[in-house]
Parts: structure tokens; sequence; C-alpha cells
């Protein structure tokens, strides 16, 4: 029987909890013994499981600055192995990276959308990398820094790990009944958010079968500037072109969109998890991508569109139509063909890529 390992998490947001928090479960399971540093939104996500944290971060670093020193984090609690993610913006994910490299830690990273190692120093190169699909495993051969990496495709923890909660898939039936087709539209950054509720807005405008928008905002971004007033300007303008009958259905009390994206009819947005979800439910996914979207992708991932539409898990339009829904069902066939054979495989399970990087363990 393998000896009790002990291995240190860092996390920042949703996506970087959703990668880490069902393997960390698995590593308890089996005995071993990790340990969380956490930051930002996962902060009360870890809390509200129960774990208890060996470093809590302020929600934003940049507005609510914290100390955090990575090298004597790493010697104080002596991991085996440490597993790392990369939120956005990233901060002490990268600064263990960096000081794990130097103290000679081996370390894993976990990825929960295509691309986002791209946040992690250039200069660090991991033991092990888990990634999405082969579409990553693409993007990877590209630099140098992942030659010597060991690529593991796990697909993502996340998706076999979804937690519906109770009444929730009866609850959205009913809405559906009272409102038509649920469409939930995932928020992103302030200029391809503006950018994409419009491209959105329009291609509703003139739709006469009865449906209801589910606006969902970036939860690090909602809270950041005027964001929250401009957006929500856009969804009540679009609201009032009908008066006295509102498209609009707002779910505030359900902090995570991923079972919302599950349950809606469509599911719009640029590049959000969510979609992967919703493509996951077998729900139609439109990925909106602009020239806005093009260039604030440039800047946090190593692409400039989803990657799922080059595996079918969706499908793209660029500029406003006539009518969303007429081009959600002529997209219908190749993207349901998509979906199923992108999903076909299970990820692995949190066991087994807890397993196949505790093989790192010193």
């Amino acid at each position: 029987m393998q000896s009790a390992k002990r291995c240190l998490f860092a996390t920042k947001d949703f996506g970087a909890f959703n990668v880490a928090f069902p393997v960390a479960c698995a590593m308890r399971e089996m005995g071993h013994e990790p340990v969380i540093l956490a930051e930002g939104l996962s902060v009360a996500k870890w809390k509200s499981a129960g774990w208890n944290l060996a470093f809590e971060g302020s929600v934003n670093f940049k507005t609510e600055p914290f100390a955090f020193d990575a090298e004597a984090e790493l010697k104080k609690h002596d991991p085996d192995v440490v597993f790392l993610t990369s939120s956005s913006p990233i901060n002490i994910e990268a600064s263990l990276a960096v000081a794990a490299a130097k103290l000679g830690f081996p370390q894993a990273w976990g990825e929960d959308v295509w691309g986002v190692f791209i946040r992690l120093p250039k200069d660090v190169s991991p033991q092990m990398a888990f990634v999405l699909d082969d579409a990553s495993v693409k993007m990877l051969a590209k630099e140098p820094r992942f030659t010597n990496t060991q690529v593991v495709v796990s697909g993502n923890p996340a998706i076999s790990n979804l937690v519906i909660p109770a009444g929730f898939p009866e609850r959205m039936e009913t809405l559906s009944k009272e409102h038509g087709k649920l469409v939930m539209f995932s928020g992103q950054t302030a200029e391809d958010t503006r950018d994409m509720l419009n491209v959105l807005f329009t291609s509703l405008a003139y739709v006469d079968e009865p449906f209801a928008v589910i606006p969902r905002w970036h939860p690090k971004l909602v809270t950041q500037g005027d964001n929250r007033q401009i957006w929500e300007a856009q969804v009540a303008m679009f609201d009032a072109l009908r008066p006295g009958r509102s498209r609009i259905v707002r779910l505030d009390d359900i902090t995570c969109s991923d079972p919302i994206a599950a349950y809606s009819d469509v599911v719009v947005g640029g590049i959000s998890t969510t979609m992967i979800h919703a493509a996951n439910h077998r729900r139609p996914v439109v990925s909106i991508t602009t020239a806005t979207t093009r260039a604030v992708l440039n800047g946090i991932v190593c692409y400039d569109r989803w990657p799922g539409l080059d595996v079918n898990l969706g499908c793209e339009i660029t500029h406003p139509v006539r009518n969303l829904f007429d081009e959600v069902r002529s997209n219908q066939d190749r993207v349901l063909a998509g979906q199923e054979a992108y999903f076909k495989n299970p990820p692995l399970t949190p066991r087994e890529i807890a397993t196949k990087f505790l093989s790192l363990a010193r």
C-alpha cells in the first residue's frame, strides 16, 4: 500500500476550484493529505464544502493586496507534489510554480479550459500537465517548455462532478412553460460582454416565438467599476422593446451558472467553461466572436476564438443574425453529432487523476 503523501493545491477562481476540488477529495479518500492554499472566489467554495485552508488570500488581490511568500509556504508544508491551476488574473498559482521549480518540488498543472497554461510563468516547465483533449495537446506541442512534460488527456473532472441543486430541473421546466425557450447568456470581460450583448439582443429583437434571456455576469468582473450598470442598462433597453412582457429571467440565488447551462434551451457566450457543461448536457451552444472578443482573448489565452468550435461543440456567430433560433436549428444536427462524439469517452475520474500525479511524489 502506498504511503500517505501530502499534496499542495492552489486555487483562485471558480474554474480552478472546479478542477482541484474533486481531485483533492479523491486524494483525501485515498488516505493522503491535501493542503489547500486559496484566494479569490475559490475561498468561499472550499469553506462551503467544509475544508480548512492552510492559507487564505483576499477576494481581489489587486484591490485588497496581501502578503504571500511562496517559498516559505512550500518549506512550511513540505509537500510531496504540487497541483496548480491557472486562474485569471493569476497570482499565487504563478508564484508557487516559480518557487516549486526553484526548490525542486514536482508540480502538475490542470486546465479547466483550453490554453490557460499561458498564464503560468513561461520559464517554468511542469513535470505533468492534465489537459482537456487533443486540441490542448497540440497547443502544448507548440511550446518548448512542455517538451519533457508528461501530458495527460484527462478531460475536465468538473464535468462529471457537476452538482445540480435539489428541485432545479423542475424549476427550469416551470420557467420554460411560462416564458418559452430559455437562453442563458454567459458574460466575460467589460469590453466583449458589451459587444456580445449587442449581437445577442439584435439577433433576438425580431423573434416572434416565446423566449426569455437569463443573464449571467462574470463573478469577478461584475463588481469592477461600472460594469454591472453598463450591462444591466443594455438588458433594460432590450427588455423595454416589448412593454408589459418581460423577456428577462433572474436566477440570482443560483451562484454557479453551470447548472443553469445544463438546463437552458440555448447557451450563448464567448469561451466560458459554462459552455462546456452545456455541450456535455447536449444543449445548443452559440459562441459569439467579434473583433473585440478576439482582441480580449489574445491577452488571456493562446487563441482568438472558442476551440470548442473546431470539434463542433457549438456554432459561431460573428455578427447579428435575423433569428438566433433559426441559426441554432440550422446547425443542430452537426452540433449534436459533435457533442456526442466529443463526450463519448468519459473524463478520467478524480481518483485516476490523483493516482497519476501522485506518481510524481518525491
